[in-house]
């Protein structure tokens, strides 16, 4: 089985996270939220035995990199910033971005700034969206309503910075979906493993 090797990195200001494995043209995994490199585990392996370089990071304030405390230090720029002193860091003129949830958002915005480096968008669950002119979960509730899932969630969630309960983490992550042939069977370890990872960015309580 492919290696998974782990090393930090200076991508501009940020130390950064990272997570890959194989050798060849870059590929950039962008996990969403709230998740950490770990979501890519299986991918990292496959696209290494494809032969491609796959290099899944921590982004900004998750997992093991660095964690600025403004708010203000989160903007689309500054995460679009940090990919792209990535790819430089590692040594690509081009890379191509594979996103999920928030990760998508930030490959959408970095193929937009700089389609000099981004080669191509591989976006899972996030459609391209233009930038919209008021907040944004005003947009969403305009357009699906108040009570519809995330929606509801985010509203109810305003403080990020808080702590969240280990229990809330492994009742709500999803860390539990199948990872068997047998429809429905729970992945403790997995689970585990998940939930541990996102320990690291010292915003967990237990």
């Amino acid at each position: 089985m492919t290696e998974i090797a782990h090393r930090f990195v200076r991508a501009g200001d940020t130390r950064m996270h990272v997570a890959e494995a194989g050798s060849g043209p870059l590929v950039v995994l962008l996990h969403g939220f709230p998740e950490t490199w770990y979501s890519w585990r299986h991918q990292l392996r496959a696209l290494a035995a494809a032969g491609y370089h796959a290099v899944a990071p921590d982004q900004r304030g998750c997992g093991r990199t660095d964690q600025p405390n403004a708010v203000e230090d989160y903007t689309i720029l500054h995460t679009v910033g940090d990919v792209i002193h990535l790819i430089d860091v590692l040594g690509a003129e081009s890379a191509v971005l594979a996103g999920h949830d928030w990760g998508g958002v930030v490959a959408w915005h970095a193929a937009l700034m700089r389609p000099d480096v981004v080669r191509g968008v591989v976006s899972l669950s996030t459609p391209f969206q233009p930038h919209a002119d008021g907040p944004h979960l005003a947009g969403l509730r305009a357009g699906a309503g108040a009570d519809t899932g995330i929606i509801a969630h985010d509203s109810t969630r305003t403080d990020f910075s808080a702590p969240i309960p280990t229990a809330s983490l492994r009742a709500n992550t999803g860390a539990d979906r199948a990872c068997s042939s047998t429809p429905g069977t729970p992945c403790p370890r997995s689970r585990d493993r998940f939930v541990e990872s996102i320990f690291s960015a010292g915003r967990v309580v237990s």
